[in-house]
C-alpha cells in the first residue's frame, strides 16, 4: 500500500483527491480496528486533510509507512486521534444540562448518602478533554452545597485517552471566552484572571479533581461511582461500541447512580429495559435501575 502525502498546505485537499482512494480507505479501516471509531459522520476531505498534516509533520510519505510508525509509537497514535477528534468545549456547556444536574441529580445523590450514612461522592468525567467539564461539575457541587460541600467528600475523577489534553486540564489555564457561560460572580469566585486576560482555575475547584489517563474501550473502568458524565464522546463511536461503553458504565455505577450523556446522544433502547431509567430525556440524564 503506497500513497504519496502532500505537504501540509492549502493545496493538500486537492492533492489528496489525486491519490489512491483505496489506500486511504484501507488506512481508515486500520484506524477503526484500533479505535472503534465510526467515520461515517466525518467528511472524507476533513479526514484526508487532518491525517495528511500529521503525516507531513512526521516526514512520512505513504500510509504503509505511517501504519508502521503508529504501531511502534503509541503516543503518535494518540496524537493522531486527538488531532482528528478535535473537541471544542467550554465551561457549563449546555447550561440547561448543568442546571438539571444541580437541581435534580445532586439532591438525590446527597439524600442517598445521608440515608446510607456515608460521605464520599464519586463523580466521573469520562472523556474530559481539556478539563472544562469536570471543573464545571465541581463548581455545581460547590454552588449547590456550599464551600463545605455539606460535610460530604466530593471527588471528581477526570479521565481522557489523550495525555496532552490532560496536561492542559491539570494546568487549568483557559481563554476568557471559554467561561462565557459562567456568571461573572462565579468566575470571580472560582477563577483568577491573569494580566493577559486568561483565567486560571482556583484551588477550591482544583482540589476536588483527580486526573487520570484512561482508554474507555480498553482500560479497566472506575468502580463504585455515583455519577458519570460522558458527553460528546459517543459521536466518535460506532453504535456497537456506544452500547458496550454504556454497559461498562452500568457496571461502574452504584445502584441508583446517574449517567449524563451529550444532548445529541441517545441511550440505546435495549438499555432502557431494566438497566437504566430516564430522568430527563431532553438533557439526556439517566439513572441506573435499582430493580
Amino acid at each position: 500500500m503506497s500513497l504519496s502525502v502532500p505537504s501540509a498546505t492549502a493545496d493538500s485537499q486537492a492533492a489528496f483527491g489525486q491519490q489512491s482512494e483505496a489506500a486511504f480507505s484501507q488506512f481508515l479501516a486500520w484506524l477503526r480496528s484500533r479505535w472503534g471509531l465510526d467515520w461515517s459522520s466525518y467528511r472524507p476531505d476533513y479526514l484526508q486533510r487532518r491525517i495528511g498534516i500529521c503525516m507531513s509533520a512526521a516526514g512520512i510519505r505513504n500510509y504503509a509507512e505511517y501504519v508502521r510508525r503508529l504501531e511502534r509509537d503509541p503516543q503518535a497514535l494518540d496524537r493522531l486521534r486527538n488531532d482528528i477528534t478535535v473537541n471544542v468545549t467550554e465551561f457549563l456547556r449546555d447550561a440547561p444540562t448543568f442546571a438539571a444536574f444541580r437541581s435534580v441529580v445532586i439532591p438525590q445523590v446527597v439524600a442517598t448518602k445521608q440515608k446510607a450514612g456515608t460521605s464520599l461522592v464519586r463523580t466521573w468525567s469520562a472523556g474530559c478533554a481539556s478539563g472544562e467539564e469536570p471543573y464545571s461539575i465541581a463548581l455545581c457541587f460547590l454552588e449547590a452545597l456550599g464551600r463545605d460541600l455539606g460535610g460530604l467528600w466530593v471527588c471528581v475523577h477526570a479521565t481522557d485517552i489523550d495525555e496532552d489534553s490532560l496536561q492542559r486540564a491539570r494546568a487549568g489555564v483557559y481563554p476568557s471566552q471559554s467561561l462565557k457561560n459562567v456568571p461573572p460572580a462565579l468566575a470571580a469566585n472560582y477563577f483568577r484572571e491573569r494580566p493577559d486576560g486568561a483565567r486560571v482555575v482556583g484551588e477550591t475547584l482544583r482540589g476536588m479533581l483527580r486526573f487520570q489517563r484512561l482508554d474507555l474501550l480498553n482500560d479497566e473502568p472506575l468502580k463504585h461511582v455515583d455519577i458519570i458524565f460522558c458527553r460528546y464522546v459517543f459521536i466518535y463511536f460506532s453504535r456497537e461500541l456506544q452500547e458496550r461503553a454504556i454497559r461498562s458504565f452500568h457496571q461502574s455505577l452504584n445502584n441508583g447512580g446517574f449517567l449524563v450523556l451529550g444532548r445529541t446522544e441517545t441511550m440505546p433502547p435495549a438499555l432502557l429495559d431494566g438497566e437504566f431509567v430516564t430522568v430527563d430525556s431532553e438533557e439526556r440524564i439517566y439513572q441506573k435501575s435499582t430493580a
